[in-house]
């Protein structure tokens, strides 16, 4: 584009001529130029200002057309040619194409937003000034209500909503069917974290290596036949299954029986297939009452007594007597319930040519005494030991 004429001054020009002084009046020659000069301006100005068929124009460059949406104008975004006849324009806010030229339709003019405008954020054409935006912005992860641009007291205060992708530490997805624990985020009451665990339902069909076990994850199921899983330790139980690493071999399962809670333990690696070892159950305070025993007092030699556990726990109870006389009754350090047996043996503290000891039990014994009968020849009351065995 050529540059803008500029139009001549009048200084001597439109004059009267004077008969006077022949340097006055107008002469046709400067009438012709002068009007040549408005039509150079004329052009320049219609050149710079409004669309013209068939011309170059740079990125940047804006021009009008009467043809325009009111209050709009073009401004070049693709510098090229424009087409040979003026094109349909857009309106603000779009971008077209003329030739190869690529127009963004703007607004001439633009006026100020209201704060009420600004607030309701439905105005596409105003300008928001910075005083006008509020300058704190927060979310509300208790809510999912969108933000409110600019409230009075110029915050920003949104919701939450949408799923948050794993890449940025979501879980990617709207429910943990699909996802572990560690990923689960929010759980709400406990329905979440049953569904996740309990995801494969009642008597599922298992896997039988383990790398196909660990690669099911964490879960717990409940069994009702015998024998649904390989070595199932009782009829009815929940199975909890435990990999060591997810991708690998190693892992471990418990159950637990229903309804005693008696809990069993197997576990596996790359040499040994959990499916096919046995499980072992973990001892209970009853398994450890019948290892040993439990109660007792054998502190005292010629009085002392134990208590073992087990299915059928047995009281064991004992003593020494320096008996006086040929009848003695004892008492037992802890009465029994049952007594299934007394023995004893009669000492002598020296023998005599042709005497002899014998040692009985009266047959009115009770579950807390018992009285010996004892005949000594020599009439030397020698003492006994004695053991009793009951429950």
């Amino acid at each position: 584009m050529t540059d803008v004429k500029k139009l001549q001054t009048l200084d001597g020009m439109l004059d009267y001529p004077d008969p006077n002084d022949a340097s006055k009046g107008t002469t046709e020659q400067q009438y012709i130029e002068f009007e040549e000069n408005k039509h150079s301006v004329l052009s320049s100005l219609v050149a710079d200002e409004l669309w013209q068929p068939s011309t170059f124009y740079r990125t940047g460059q804006v021009v009008k057309s009467p043809n325009m949406p009111a209050n709009v104008v073009a401004r070049v975004v693709t510098a090229g040619t424009s087409a040979s006849a003026e094109p349909v324009w857009s309106s603000a806010g779009h971008t077209m194409a003329d030739g190869t030229v690529k127009w963004a339709m703007l607004y001439r003019t633009i006026d100020y937003a209201t704060q009420a405008e600004v607030t309701a954020g439905t105005n596409t054409s105003k300008i928001v000034t910075p005083a006008m935006l509020g300058r704190t912005i927060k979310t509300d992860l208790a809510s999912e209500n969108a933000g409110i641009l600019n409230a009075a007291d110029k915050t920003v205060v949104g919701g939450v909503t949408g799923i948050l992708p794993v890449d940025h530490g979501g879980t990617g997805t709207d429910s943990l069917a699909n996802v572990t624990v560690g990923k689960a985020g929010t759980l709400v009451g406990d329905a979440g974290l049953w569904d996740y665990l309990h995801r494969l339902g009642l008597n599922p069909t298992l896997p039988t290596t383990n790398a196909a076990l660990n690669a099911l994850g964490v879960f717990l199921s409940y069994f009702t036949p015998e024998n649904k899983i390989a070595n199932q330790p009782t009829q009815y139980g929940q199975l909890l299954n435990l990999p060591a690493i997810k991708d690998g071999n190693a892992s471990t399962q418990l159950w637990i029986e229903q309804p005693s809670g008696k809990m069993f333990h197997r576990g596996g690696n790359s040499s040994i297939a959990i499916n096919g070892t046995p499980f072992k159950r973990f001892l209970d305070t009853d398994d450890l009452s019948a290892a040993g025993v439990v109660a007792g007092n054998v502190s005292n030699a010629n009085a002392w007594w134990v208590k073992l556990g087990g299915a059928i726990p047995l009281i064991i109870q004992g003593g020494k007597s320096a008996r006086t006389d040929k009848h003695e009754t004892i008492r037992f350090p802890i009465s029994f319930t049952t007594i299934f047996s007394i023995i004893g043996q009669a000492l002598t503290s020296y023998v005599l040519a042709g005497s002899e000891s014998n040692f009985g039990i009266k047959t009115d014994f009770t579950t807390t005494e018992f009285t010996t009968s004892m005949y000594d020849n020599g009439n030397y009351y020698a003492g006994f030991h004695w053991i009793a065995i009951g429950r």
